[in-house]
């Protein structure tokens, strides 16, 4: 008996050990993270690996703006159908596979 109950076991778990490492992801389903200004705008830099953020305000850069780099890949900025004014220096120095969408 012990050993049916071992044997199933194992066979649990290499069954899961087949699931993408997607499904357990935290975070996976939830909602974006909202940026309304320059200074929440950073947080790109240090999100983690597919995050996702929204604008909830159109957003002015100051003249001293440093480009942002992003370290991680599949992160997703969906511009809301606001703007974001530059005054010369990019947006992004290092954007690595991230995708801009809904944007002015």
């Amino acid at each position: 008996m012990k050993k049916r109950i071992f044997s199933a076991f194992l066979a649990f778990a290499m069954l899961l050990s087949l699931l993408p490492a997607g499904v357990f992801a935290a975070g996976a389903g939830d909602a974006p993270t909202e940026i309304s200004s320059a200074e929440e705008l950073r947080q790109l830099e240090s999100a983690a690996e597919g995050s996702r953020f929204i604008l909830a305000a159109d957003i002015a850069l100051p003249s001293e703006w440093t480009p942002l780099q992003v370290l991680y890949d599949n992160l997703v900025l969906d511009g809301n159908g606001y703007t974001i004014t530059l005054d010369g220096a990019p947006l992004f120095g290092n954007m690595g596979n991230c995708t801009v969408t809904n944007y002015k």
